[in-house]
């Protein structure tokens, strides 16, 4: 028996448009995304590592992309090409794109000393949003007081039960 969905699949070509394609995937054609996918990666791939200056993170990117795609799929059937919206997937594609990328060049990004400021009475300078990753000295101290108590009330307990709090 010929199965109707293998049959359209094999008639699926570089000019089939954008939109019967995200159709398709929509309806679970895995063949069309993997068209689309083939259709944009170059161009993709060498726009995000224009953008980015480096065509190894570019590759990442690029896989962000393809996969928020992926996601996006049904919003798109029902969205892309819609009365209200004329967006074309290649435009979508690229926005994705580049949003990504300048997320990436804001985590590279270093904080220059000039742009620190001294924090006022009451201002924030931007030192105060840097995370400091090590606990305060107060916390510190409470820690050490905590492991303290808890190997003093150890050592109280009859041996028996202490070897099973100790390797339990």
């Amino acid at each position: 028996m010929i199965d109707i969905r293998e049959c359209e699949t094999q008639h699926l070509s570089r000019e089939t448009s954008d939109h019967s394609l995200i159709e398709r995937a929509f309806l679970g054609d895995t063949t069309a995304f993997e068209l689309v996918v083939s259709r944009y990666q170059a161009a993709l791939y060498n726009f995000i590592g224009r953008c980015l200056g480096d065509y190894e993170q570019a590759y990442d990117v690029l896989q962000f992309v393809f996969m928020q795609l992926y996601i996006s799929i049904p919003k798109l059937h029902n969205n892309l090409y819609s009365l209200r919206s004329k967006l074309p997937l290649k435009s979508w594609l690229f926005q994705v794109a580049w949003n990504r990328c300048m997320d990436e060049l804001r985590k590279k990004r270093p904080v220059l000393f000039s742009e620190l400021e001294f924090a006022e009475e009451e201002d924030l300078s931007v030192l105060d949003a840097i995370p400091d990753p090590y606990p305060l000295p107060e916390e510190v101290a409470e820690q050490d007081d905590l492991r303290g108590s808890l190997f003093f009330a150890i050592q109280s307990l009859p041996p028996k039960f202490r070897l099973g709090v100790i390797f339990g």
